[in-house]
């Protein structure tokens, strides 16, 4: 299945972006059972109930963030992954986003500013490549895009 991107406004609200982050991966995780609230509740090992899950699906009430740390675990996922605003719906492990993660933080400034163009330039990349825009390497530094 192709990475599909939750396009959400990074000023959004906390349950909003949780809600839709939840129902992205309910819809695109593997079917090998069936993601009810019930299952999913069970699947935490009992550290929240099927309202809980529910509740958090929908936008009810408060929620406790041991309780987002519980359900994103049954993703294999924490919960601040939950929280991202632009999470992915191949987002079924946290190892490369933390492994990025750590190594910006861990980077010099000049090394993040490399990790942050590169970053940017991906995202060029896709968003060209979407729109159907030519695509050409770039010998000034400037970004690789050229309109066909």
């Amino acid at each position: 299945m192709p990475r599909r991107i939750i396009e959400l406004d990074a000023r959004m609200d906390a349950k909003l972006i949780l809600s839709r982050n939840l129902r992205l991966l309910r819809d695109h995780h593997p079917r090998d059972w069936k993601w009810s609230y019930k299952e999913i509740a069970r699947r935490s090992g009992g550290r929240v109930s099927a309202k809980t899950v529910g509740n958090m699906i929908n936008e009810v009430g408060d929620t406790r963030i041991d309780n987002v740390d519980a359900i994103a675990s049954v993703f294999g996922l924490r919960a601040w992954h939950l929280l991202m605003p632009h999470l992915f719906s191949d987002a079924t492990s946290e190892t490369n986003v933390v492994r990025l993660y750590n190594a910006y933080i861990q980077a010099t400034p000049d090394g993040r500013r490399h990790i942050e163009r590169v970053a940017e330039r991906e995202a060029e990349f896709q968003n060209a490549a979407k729109s159907g825009e030519k695509i050409s390497p770039s010998s000034n530094g400037n970004s690789p895009l050229s309109a066909s």
